[in-house]
């Protein structure tokens, strides 16, 4: 089932597991990327800064959804806008976006129709979240990286990932030079079933982190030869209304 809107798409899926200690309430999350024309970005934006958010904020408050959040292109792959719809282990994203169709086609019909002729590409996904660890303040930068495993494989990774990048990340978190990070699993969308997005503000910290996943997991360990592809991207924090 696909619908067009902003160009996002949804499906209502069962919920993953949630790991963490005191994290938001999110259990599965709707990711949509879209591919618009640069020169039309700035359209884009003030389109969905005045029409698209009010709405999710909306539809937030009334406990539709639990959360969105919004992102731009800034290294890597062919879609430069990206936007997650957050939920619950309840949440209905059918009913969301029924909700929010409509909404948006009765609040502005140009604009509605407008948004949907500046996307020139589109791709969706759903993930459950099985462990999370964030600060709660959004992070200037999403390092969102991909990975496709062999499902015969999974218990194996998950166990290794745990025992090897998880130590890592919650020193980064626990030292403040990152604002989180997400582990989900592949439910409905892509050839990719596995990924995590580590999030952080300072551009160095990128690089910090790379270095000292290669100083602690030795390129001959067991763990990189359960990837059997890998993609990833670089997203920025979306501006305010205000440019900001």
């Amino acid at each position: 089932m696909k619908r067009t809107v902003l160009a996002l798409l949804a499906l209502s899926i069962a919920p993953g597991p949630l790991n963490g200690q005191d994290q938001p309430d999110v259990a599965k999350v709707y990711v949509g990327y879209f591919q618009v024309g640069f020169g039309d970005m700035a359209e884009w934006l003030q389109i969905y800064n005045e029409h698209s958010v009010p709405l999710m904020d909306a539809l937030v408050e009334e406990g539709v959804i639990t959360g969105h959040g919004a992102h731009i292109h800034h290294t890597g792959g062919e879609y430069n806008f990206r936007q997650a719809i957050r939920g619950n282990a309840d949440t209905d994203f059918d009913v969301f976006w029924a909700e929010y169709l409509g909404r948006m086609a009765e609040r502005n019909a140009q604009a509605f129709e407008r948004a949907n002729r500046l996307i020139r590409a589109h791709a969706d996904e759903i993930w459950d979240i099985t462990h999370i660890n964030v600060s709660g303040t959004p992070a200037r930068y999403f390092y969102d990286a991909h990975f496709q495993i062999n499902f015969a494989d999974m218990e194996e990774w998950n166990q290794l990932w745990a025992e090897t990048f998880r130590p890592l990340l919650e020193a980064g978190v626990a030292d403040g030079s990152l604002t989180g990070y997400v582990e989900e699993f592949h439910n409905t969308g892509g050839r990719f079933n596995w990924k995590v997005i580590t999030m952080f503000d300072d551009w160095d910290v990128f690089d910090e982190f790379n270095d000292a996943i290669y100083a602690n997991i030795p390129l001959d360990h067991r763990i990189w030869d359960l990837i059997g592809s890998h993609d990833d991207v670089l997203w920025e924090q979306m501006p305010a209304a205000d440019g900001n």
